[in-house]
């Protein structure tokens, strides 16, 4: 360090001495060095020519001594030896793995942590979202999938139930909401999530001090920086609203979707649900390519039930197009009763018609059929319809008996 200040010592200025590190100090500080600087990816001859450079500006001649390059070395070694012991990656040191082939016995044999079920259909009792995982709900504008997703925030983050689900809670959640106005955002949250006790945090343009520093998370610089983001949250599910305005690519171009589907599975081997709100096209399937489907554990499309309209209020049929892990999830219909803030699974409409051409004979493929619904359809509305003895059943043939 320099003497010189303004053309007085340093002694001058403070009418004493400075005191000299002694060896103690000294090997304190190249240790902490070490250990930063290893963290950065340096060699070991910067790390030493900057322990040996300060040293001398700081330290008094018997603790320069002791000092000694090679000793230098045996530290960073010893660190280097401790990282490796407990995982921690250095950079430029640690040599990963080159075997890419994995014993496929010693695979069985090896104990895996079972993901954490973050919510289950209440009545069949079989997980609809888990930990380390991507999920879709998707749907043609208007029929409710935005407020779907704050419902969900309910649930997950108070526990309880909703609809035909049911969760434990205390699960923190990120909300990355691309289209609403802070205002109408604010209001849904309050209707339809509610207090969560700190567990959920929002990102949206209008709640960030630079709206032009929204996301685009397609771009690999801004997946780092949202990651970097959210570390110390360190959220539990991530709902993405929507899909186009938040990730801002050509769904329908297979090479921008390679570059989305490689950040959606760092995310789940991050070990984050996620959960995608995503449009459907005027076709009824989602907008754009299926190469995001690829990934999915699981897929549900919100279809308008029979005879819905525009202005008939928020109700939906919930639809499962993909089931990766195989629980059973039946379909169902809902509605929301603003009037009373509640939802209710309610009854297709057609239950009826269903119910009468089985007591004429009718197949549950013929019903199907002459209904234009789906069997499972037909085979939920009869076992329910059985249950409440609506039914009666010709046990020999579980076919319903003709009137």
């Amino acid at each position: 360090m320099s003497d010189i200040i303004l053309g007085r010592t340093v002694t001058e200025l403070l009418g004493r001495e400075i005191p000299k590190w002694d060896y103690a100090q000294l090997a304190a500080w190249a240790s902490d060095t070490i250990v930063y600087m290893l963290a950065e990816g340096a060699s070991d001859g910067d790390i030493i020519r900057r322990i040996r450079k300060t040293a001398v500006d700081c330290a008094d001649e018997n603790a320069i001594l002791r000092l000694t390059p090679a000793f230098i070395e045996e530290l960073i070694a010893g660190w280097v030896k401790m990282f490796a012991d407990e995982g921690r990656t250095i950079p430029g040191r640690t040599k990963e793995s080159t075997e890419w082939l994995c014993d496929a016995d010693e695979f069985m044999q090896k104990e895996i942590d079972p993901r954490e079920p973050l919510l289950v259909d209440a009545e069949t009792g079989a997980t609809v979202l888990y930990a380390k995982s991507l999920n879709q709900i998707f749907a043609y504008r208007g029929i409710g999938k935005s407020v779907v997703a704050n419902a969900l925030i309910r649930v997950l983050t108070q526990g309880g139930d909703f609809l035909r689900f049911r969760s434990d809670g205390g699960f923190r959640t990120l909300l990355v909401d691309g289209e609403l106005p802070a205002i109408q955002l604010q209001e849904r949250l309050k209707e339809f999530a509610g207090e969560s006790a700190g567990r959920l945090k929002i990102i949206s343009p209008e709640l960030m001090a630079n709206p032009k520093k929204f996301p685009v998370l397609s771009d690999p610089g801004q997946q780092t920086e949202f990651l970097e983001q959210i570390e110390d949250f360190q959220p539990d599910v991530l709902i993405f609203d929507t899909l186009t305005r938040i990730f801002k690519f050509d769904t329908n171009d297979p090479d921008a979707w390679i570059v989305v589907n490689d950040f959606l599975l760092d995310l789940r081997f991050r070990g984050y649900c996620v959960i995608l709100i995503h449009h459907a096209g005027k076709n009824g399937t989602q907008r754009g390519r299926t190469d995001g489907d690829d990934n999915m554990d699981l897929s549900v499309q919100l279809e308008p039930r029979y005879g819905w309209q525009p202005g008939d209020g928020l109700q939906f049929k919930w639809r499962y197009e993909k089931v990766r892990h195989g629980g059973h999830l039946p379909e169902f219909e809902a509605e929301y009763q603003s009037e009373t803030r509640t939802w209710q699974v309610v009854q297709d409409i057609r239950a009826a018609e269903v119910i009468e051409l089985a007591r004429k004979g009718k197949t549950q493929r013929g019903i199907a059929v002459a209904l234009e619904i789906s069997q499972p359809t037909v085979n939920r509305i009869l076992k329910r319809a059985r249950q409440q003895g609506l039914l009666e059943l010709n046990e020999k043939h579980s076919e319903p008996v003709k009137a």
